[in-house]
């Protein structure tokens, strides 16, 4: 019998249910059923649309999946599409590629490389990406390993694997090296091989890349931000959830991908903040929070009475269960500024005007990166969360023409 009664629980923080359980009260007083796993927390759903029941139900489907060995990111995407999880090992029955013979016991590389993919096909969002993934091994790996023995399968070999493509076909051949790394664990775990060959520094054995320079870095000069913000806000489509989304991006600087993906249970707009990354139970109030300035603050509440029974803030037209995509928001700030600026770019202006105006180098690694956030203090975190809010909010003031480059940051 259930010991808590859910409609009662109002208290901001997280409470504990049942084994891996919780309902999370937010600020706002919007509630939220989550599963722990570790140090990640799984939305589960909105308070409001789904009972306990429905809730318990889709918790003890997270524990199977998990127990299956599929990964959290693979099983937040299934809930947020509103998907069985059950489907996932339902399609494991599906396409099935034969193993082949094993000869005089010993075990081919042909054979581990079918029971990796077999394995593991199913966490792959679309088929195109499994067919893909086969395919590439099919390719590249099997003409050299495919009827070698794992475990006399050196360094050397997999780099005559890789060698053919290492310059031809960079991008290729960096997932082909990734791929075959996690096949090998997969075989050392098994006990089909002893070390992994596919580990191995680069530099020495194969040819040195040419440096190619990042096609999504384009930026204008901070002088100019002012007069961009401007004229995006003056030409583009305000209907446009790509637009808004930008527009989100360049309050914010945060990377595209972030923006994307936000979802309204991340948002605590009563508190005017965004929480980023994976959370802590014990330190709710000091995860990796993002200031809301009062002009972002602004849209997303105008956004909340357009999608907010969704659980993405920006969602495909034709797929309301979907975020938009990264390249969406890239077309949205290029419809105006042509291929002169993408949202990578926006963010090294803003790193560049955070320089001139004194703010600290520490600062913005914090506000970047969830990594140098997590070694500070909780003392540190604070401080650092008050510094962001004083320094997006400066960032604001200046792209609406109210403050003036020259002027220092006052922490």
């Amino acid at each position: 019998m259930r010991k808590v009664d859910v409609n009662k629980l109002s208290r901001p923080g997280f409470h504990r249910l049942e084994r891996k359980l919780y309902l999370r009260c937010y600020q706002g007083g919007s509630k939220a059923y989550v599963h722990r796993h570790r140090n990640y927390w799984i939305l589960i759903g909105d308070f409001r649309k789904i009972d306990i029941d429905d809730a318990e139900a889709i918790n003890d489907a997270i524990l199977t999946a998990l127990a299956r060995g599929y990964d959290v990111d693979t099983i937040r995407s299934k809930i947020a599409r509103r998907e069985k999880l059950e489907t996932l090992w339902d399609a494991e029955k599906e396409i099935k590629i034969e193993e082949p013979v094993v000869a005089e016991d010993r075990i081919l590389f042909s054979r581990v490389a079918t029971e990796w993919f077999n394995k593991n096909k199913s966490s792959w969002s679309r088929d195109k990406t499994v067919s893909q993934m086969w395919r590439m091994i099919e390719v590249y790996c099997f003409p050299y390993l495919g009827n070698m023995p794992v475990e006399d399968i050196s360094t050397s070999d997999v780099i005559k694997c890789l060698a053919p493509i290492w310059l031809k076909k960079p991008e290729t051949a960096d997932r082909l090296m990734s791929k075959l790394k996690r096949i090998f664990e997969y075989a050392q775990s098994r006990k089909y091989c002893v070390f992994n060959p596919a580990v191995f520094s680069v530099d020495f054995e194969l040819p040195r890349r040419a440096k190619t320079p990042r096609k999504d870095t384009a930026r204008i000069d901070y002088v100019r931000a002012a007069h961009f913000w401007n004229e995006f806000n003056t030409k583009a489509d305000p209907r446009s959830l790509s637009v808004q989304a930008a527009k989100v991006l360049m309050l914010l600087c945060k990377t595209p991908m972030q923006v994307a993906q936000m979802n309204w249970m991340n948002l605590d707009l009563t508190n005017a903040r965004w929480m980023i990354g994976s959370f802590s139970e014990t330190e709710l109030e000091l995860n990796m929070y993002t200031p809301i300035p009062s002009l972002a603050l602004s849209i997303l509440k105008d956004l909340k009475m357009e999608t907010g029974n969704e659980p993405f803030v920006f969602y495909k037209q034709n797929k309301r269960s979907d975020t938009i995509t990264e390249a969406s928001i890239r077309h949205a700030i290029q419809n105006i500024w042509g291929k002169g600026l993408t949202p990578f770019g926006w963010l090294g202006t803003f790193k560049t005007w955070s320089h001139s105006t004194g703010y600290p180098q520490s600062l913005l690694e914090v506000y970047f990166h969830q990594s140098a956030f997590l070694n500070l203090s909780i003392t540190e975190r604070q401080e650092m969360y008050r510094q962001s809010r004083v320094m997006l909010n400066h960032w604001q003031d200046y792209l609406m023409g109210d403050a003036k480059v020259t002027e220092r940051a006052r922490l």
